[in-house]
């Protein structure tokens, strides 16, 4: 799957990439509880390329930019409270 979005990234551009993240977003309405400590403090993290709406929002606190490339999965969300990513 990540050889397919990178094939996206580098010959359609980013626009779809950002499209991706949006539907990603919206399909996730609800926050799950931590995997580690089950606090209730828990943040999407977002991939691609943000936009000044993604900024303020991480700027509140409320979203978690992650790294542009990692190999293997790739964790959805961070919990504000023991600082782990799942």
């Amino acid at each position: 799957m990540f050889y397919l979005f990178f094939y996206i990234f580098l010959n359609i551009g980013k626009a779809i990439i950002k499209f991706a993240g949006d539907l990603v977003k919206m399909d996730q309405k609800e926050s799950p509880l931590c995997s580690y400590c089950n606090s209730k403090k828990v943040i999407p993290i977002f991939y691609g390329y943000p936009t000044s709406r993604d900024y303020q929002e991480y700027e509140r606190g409320n979203l978690k930019f992650g790294e542009s490339i990692i190999l293997g999965p790739k964790p959805d969300w961070h919990c504000k409270k023991c600082d782990k990513s799942f």
